[in-house]
């Protein structure tokens, strides 16, 4: 996964942690950096909140965000022991107006002015995709259940899609 920002600068979530590429037309030959979890963990997910100056990330055992003093260097804030149950990979981050959605297989998990909450899929299925239809709403596969539309502004709900023609079985991108 990759985030970037304006400024030419590049994060790569690794095996690691995160690579960080601070692209300037004069090299140093020190524009590569890492930010490193405070336990090792393969990133997944990234995505650069340059108005918070926030670096959300989604790995395999943990997710939370950088707050990003520069490009290379800030505070890692977990978010896992506010939901200590969340044990699948977040796959996706998205920003929906001021929300922060984690996409997992088995939940939503959103942020909102760092209140922290999750929505379950019906029926005990799964969230399979994710995708960004504006800036305040996602659609999202849900596999066997169908497509649903998440809007903050409608009280954290999913809205199931009427009339969609799109199969709901494993679509991998929505145009």
């Amino acid at each position: 996964c990759v985030a970037a920002d304006n400024k030419g600068t590049l994060y790569f979530g690794t095996n690691y942690g995160i690579l960080v590429y601070k692209g300037e037309k004069r090299s140093s030959g020190k524009n590569w950096r890492f930010l490193l979890l405070p336990q090792p963990d393969v990133i997944s997910s990234l995505y650069l909140d340059t108005l918070e100056k926030r670096l959300y990330v989604g790995g395999q055992h943990d997710f939370g965000y950088f707050q990003l003093k520069n490009y290379f260097d800030g505070e890692y804030i977990s978010l896992k022991g506010k939901m200590p149950d969340q044990s699948s990979d977040i796959w996706h981050i998205e920003k929906c107006g001021r929300t922060i959605i984690f996409h997992t297989l088995n939940r939503l998990i959103y942020l909102n002015d760092e209140n922290l909450g999750s929505i379950e899929p019906w029926n005990n299925g799964i969230f399979h995709n994710v995708f960004k239809t504006s800036q305040n709403t996602l659609l999202i596969n849900g596999l066997d259940a169908g497509w649903f539309y998440f809007a903050p502004h409608k009280k954290f709900a999913l809205m199931n899609v009427q009339g969609l023609s799109i199969p709901a079985d494993k679509c991998y991108s929505v145009l």
